[in-house]
């Protein structure tokens, strides 16, 4: 593209998908070597403009050319829920304006992320009934088709400098010492020396964290992770004897991940800040268990209705679970082990009930499991046990018979509490 300003031409090269250059390691290094020495000789005359993901911004520590040193970045940040929803106007002007329960489910499964979250948008152009399970299936394919670039998104985050920091991060719950982010930075083996600035700006860029420009420069270091199909992958799985032991593990890092990025749960300002609706809570989860192998619905059709969430896992064939997701003080949230026990279907193996809450002081939280059992299990006459929960993050775990007479002799009740901040 060739631009005129005050009578001087000026020639501007952008580049799309500049990272992409980057492979092998010598032509990478050559190219981007000799693009510097071009502007250098051209006196103004040449710009440069790049796109590309959080590798164009990680590429600087690794081949150390100027063209990178020199350059400016800009980070798309995330979408929020105000400009998604600015995003869906077309939808309201065609008179089929996308519910709120649809729109926070791909708020939650794109993260905001600008080319996720445009993505859900475009896909959902063409859908007749739009519902959060269409939202969760259209991102659970995407996944799927397209693990390169999604690999690519991750890959400046999982290893080195910023790989270290980030997981740091996690087991702070998105919280991080001066002078652990000082030990965690420095060049190992054969890395290179890379600026604390630049591993922000990688984790920003990658739609994992929200934070501040100079986040990296206060004491303690605070981020908010959000959830999307990029960070609320579980990882590798602890291999389980039975079903019903896989379920419990798998979801309990489910509920792990979502507690750890609790303030991306609530809606509201200050005070008035409530948990977002079940069904957005029930996709986050389903999400969470595709990525351990699991097919996994929200609002799957059962015998006796919509269950929330209805899985299989391939490797003990097609036997189901069924998991009922209530939020506590709502819809119904006494019945939950009713709920979940009309779902029973001849396929059906495991029953389990996720109950969440969103408790703002430390009595409420201490309470709350006694409550819970009163209300849910006692009142009703249901006899349970209560082992130590299956993670340390849930505020408790009952064990609860069935009332009904079903092959299925147990449900499993787990209980996470949220606390705004």
């Amino acid at each position: 593209m060739v631009i005129e300003k005050s009578g001087k031409e000026r020639l501007v090269l952008l580049y799309d998908e500049l990272d992409a250059y980057a492979d092998p390691p010598v032509f990478g290094r050559r190219l981007f070597d000799s693009l510097e020495d071009i502007r250098k000789r051209s006196g103004g005359r040449l710009a440069i403009f790049a796109a590309g993901g959080p590798r164009l911004i990680a590429i600087d520590s690794i081949y150390g050319s100027s063209l990178f040193t020199r350059a400016t970045p800009h980070i798309l940040e995330p979408f929020t829920y105000e400009q998604l929803v600015e995003l869906a106007a077309p939808f309201a002007e065609r008179d089929t304006p996308l519910p709120e329960e649809v729109m926070q489910t791909l708020l939650l499964s794109s993260g905001g992320h600008v080319a996720l979250a445009t993505f859900g948008l475009q896909t959902l152009w063409t859908v007749v009934d739009p519902s959060p399970l269409v939202v969760v299936s259209i991102f659970q394919t995407f996944v799927d088709d397209h693990l390169t670039m999604i690999e690519k998104i991750l890959e400046p985050t999982r290893d080195g400098p910023a790989g270290r920091v980030l997981r740091a991060l996690r087991d702070g719950d998105g919280s991080l010492e001066v002078q652990a982010l000082r030990d965690l930075e420095k060049p190992r083996g054969e890395e290179g020396r890379v600026r604390t600035g630049r591993i922000f700006q990688t984790m920003r860029a990658s739609g994992m964290i929200r934070a501040d420009k100079a986040t990296h420069r206060q004491n303690p270091i605070q981020v908010e992770f959000i959830p999307s199909i990029l960070t609320l992958d579980l990882g590798d799985a602890e291999i389980k004897d039975s079903l019903r032991e896989q379920l419990l593990a798998d979801l309990s890092d489910a509920l792990a991940q979502i507690h750890r990025m609790s303030m991306s749960y609530f809606q509201g300002k200050k005070s008035a800040r409530t948990l977002l609706p079940e069904a957005v809570f029930a996709a986050s989860i389903v999400i969470a268990l595709h990525s351990r192998g699991w097919r996994a619905e929200a609002e799957s059709v059962s015998a006796a209705g919509r269950t929330d969430i209805k899985a299989t896992l391939q490797r003990f064939g097609d036997r189901d679970v069924v998991i009922e997701v209530k939020l506590w003080g709502r819809n119904d949230y006494k019945e939950i082990q009713a709920q979940v026990e009309r779902y029973w279907s001849h396929s059906v193996e495991v029953l389990a009930t996720v109950m969440i809450a969103d408790h703002k002081g430390a009595p409420k939280i201490a309470n709350w499991p006694q409550d819970y059992a009163k209300a849910c299990l006692v009142d009703h006459k249901i006899p349970y046990e209560d082992p130590t929960p299956p993670s340390p993050v849930l505020a408790a775990y009952f064990v609860a018979d069935t009332m009904s007479d079903l092959p299925v002799a147990h449900v499993d009740h787990l209980l996470l509490s949220l606390a705004h901040r």
